[in-house]
């Protein structure tokens, strides 16, 4: 592990990490508060019946397979002023129309003194029947709706909830709250969410937990022509019928609120900004013996010497040699980039609600050694939905398209953010090389032409970089050569095991479990298998010795 990690951690840490930390807390704290008042609370006053509460539009997957439907159901109140009998001979008849009522409970509320009371929520129509048929005075069955999520937790991050009276408290049922609401449209909402791929992703994170031992992971596979997402899973996830707020890990999204310094898998970023800015070409070749930033040694995870080509510095995941072309590239020209990429905003264009914004040092605060870090992956914290939304014009062509989680039906322009129409087929042969000669190996899949990268970087504990915890990432793209699909995941604090031969980093934990996902993706949407020809690229890999 590089020394920087141990001589630089108090002061580069309790900087500008331990503020991510603290930033996380508070969020957490805020969507919990929020929660509670919002879900649980129930006013002391009602000046609407459930009648009149809204309707909410269906939601469907992609492919017109139902998420979140509406089902009858009618909720039970009183207005005690108008009933003419004791209220114990009222609470005893109620139990006999529907005696999952208790006793004590109901009579408080009768004798409440309120004009108007609840007395329970989402009972049967047939209940309903039930108690009209008692007729007593001052007690009504009033009819409405329910949400129902077909798919249960396994969207939950996604589709979110909605409280007692049917307002959207998380998610896309927050985020698009008003027009789910809005009586004028009466279509159903089609999502780009592919729920049968979702539960596949889900299904193989949940193994990968298991055999690593992992805190938890998660994912987000995109469209990178059009910007759809069609998979979002965090693990764990919650019941959106019974939210526990004792466990705020399961009820944050990590793929959009989750801030994290993701290591290596940023360094396609800072090779693409290289390519771009014509700072480097595949043929360039650095020294990578050493590098030193005012006092801090640079050092890679497999020690590496002598000179390497940019194919060489990439698939190896050389540290000094990424610092050495973040040096080259400088401060202004990689702010610029990030800023077009969409890595110092909040992503607010999402249908979601929940968001966070990258944290960074300020502009005028960066120094080499901050460019340095940056460079593979420390010093910038960001979202997953950050990083896929930054290297979807690097795989695409050059084209920043806008996330999304509305199914796309019209073709989208977008914005063009790189200038050199060859950064992307450059970056294609240097994600290629990463699974077939680099740390994404147990990725890769023969003639599906899968490339991308991995990344693990170790997490802050009490102000310090830890020796045993740590992030461990895969970005992964297929097929290479013409790329439809982005992969991200991650998963949280994995051990290592006897078959990874003490190794935690994403190449060996993280790799297997993606390349289960894009087999079974190839298959579910009838990906051909569609051989690349590596013999041009091998003198990228082993390049004439004098070549300097």
């Amino acid at each position: 592990m590089s020394v920087l990690f141990w001589q630089y951690s108090v002061a580069l840490a309790n900087s500008r990490l331990k503020k991510s930390i603290l930033i996380t807390l508070a969020l957490t704290i805020v969507v919990i508060c929020r929660l509670l008042s919002l879900s649980l609370s129930e006013p002391i006053t009602i000046s609407k019946s459930v009648e009149e509460t809204p309707i909410r539009r269906e939601l469907l997957d992609r492919n017109g397979i139902p998420l979140a439907i509406n089902l009858p159901t009618a909720s039970l109140c009183a207005y005690p002023h108008r009933i003419t009998q004791p209220y114990d001979i009222v609470a005893k008849r109620l139990i006999k129309a529907l005696p999952s009522l208790e006793y004590h409970s109901l009579l408080a509320k009768l004798q409440s003194n309120k004009k108007f009371v609840w007395l329970k929520h989402n009972i049967t129509i047939k209940d309903k029947a039930n108690i009209e048929q008692a007729g007593i005075l001052g007690i009504e069955a009033q009819k409405n709706y329910r949400r129902f999520y077909t798919q249960g937790s396994s969207l939950s991050h996604v589709i979110g909830y909605v409280d007692l009276y049917n307002n959207g408290l998380a998610g896309i049922e927050r985020g698009l709250n008003a027009e789910i609401c809005n009586d004028r449209l009466q279509e159903k909402i089609l999502l780009s969410i592919d729920s049968q791929l979702q539960n596949i992703v889900k299904e193989e994170l949940k193994l990968a937990i298991s055999t690593f031992g992992a805190k938890g992971a998660n994912a987000i596979i995109a469209d990178v022509n059009t910007g759809e997402i069609i998979s979002f899973v965090n693990e764990p996830s919650f019941d959106p019928y019974n939210i526990d707020f004792s466990n705020p890990e399961a009820l944050l999204s990590k793929n959009s609120i989750g801030t994290y310094e993701l290591g290596s898998i940023m360094k396609p970023i800072i090779m693409a900004i290289g390519f771009d800015t014509n700072t480097i070409g595949l043929h360039d070749v650095y020294d990578v013996t050493n590098l030193s930033v005012s006092k801090y040694k640079i050092q890679d995870y497999t020690q590496t010497s002598g000179n390497k080509s940019i194919a060489q510095i990439f698939a190896h995941s050389s540290n000094k040699g990424l610092g050495k072309i973040a040096l080259e590239i400088g401060q202004e020209k990689i702010q610029e980039y990030f800023q077009k990429l969409g890595l110092l905003d909040a992503i607010s264009h999402v249908e979601i609600s929940e968001h966070a914004k990258p944290i960074l040092p300020p502009r005028s605060k960066w120094s080499d050694i901050t460019l340095t870090t940056v460079a593979y992956g420390y010093g910038i914290s960001v979202t997953p939905l950050h990083y896929v939304q930054a290297m979807i014009p690097i795989i695409n062509g050059g084209t920043k398209i806008p996330l999304t989680f509305l199914k796309r039906t019209n073709k989208i322009s977008g914005t063009k953010v790189l200038q050199n129409p060859l950064t992307t087929e450059k970056m294609k042969i240097l994600m290629s090389l990463a699974a077939t000669h680099g740390s994404l190996r147990a990725a890769y899949i023969k003639d599906l032409d899968v490339g991308g990268k991995t990344g693990t970087a170790n997490k802050v504990v009490q102000g310090k970089y830890s020796k045993t915890l740590r992030i461990s990432s895969v970005m992964a793209t297929f097929p290479v050569h013409n790329p439809k699909y982005i992969v991200y995941a991650t998963l949280d604090e994995p051990h290592a095991t006897a078959a990874t031969h003490g190794h935690a980093t994403g190449g060996y934990t993280m790799a297997p479990a993606v390349k289960q996902i894009i087999k079974r993706m190839s298959i579910k949407y009838g990906i051909e298998k569609q051989p690349c020809s590596r013999e041009q690229w091998y003198y990228l890999m082993n390049p004439p010795q004098n070549n300097s």
